[in-house]
């Protein structure tokens, strides 16, 4: 579901002209990528970082995406995300 609502919003334009997106749906994108994190959901990272929207998200706990994928077992995505330019291996949370 994630990656259909992912989909939806990025691919959503006006004539040829690609949507731009305000700070706000970025967040909401933002906490989508979050939740796919924590849930394996591979497909929606994918999506997330081709559309080269931040890779330093985090959580209110201040969890990255790579801490979640990491805390939850997901190595393809733990692999996918620390070959991300810009990405931090070395943050920690809030806790």
């Amino acid at each position: 579901m994630n990656s259909l609502l992912l989909s939806f919003v990025l691919s959503t334009s006006v004539g040829s002209e690609p949507v731009r997106l305000d700070a706000a749906t970025i967040e909401k994108l933002g906490q989508v990528a979050i939740q796919a994190a924590r849930d394996g959901d591979l497909k929606t990272i994918q999506e997330y970082l081709k559309e080269k929207l931040p890779v330093d998200v985090k959580s209110p706990r201040g969890d990255s995406l790579l801490i979640l994928a990491a805390y939850h077992g997901h190595s393809e995505i733990v692999e996918l995300l620390a070959s991300q330019s810009g990405i931090k291996i070395d943050e920690v949370n809030k806790m």
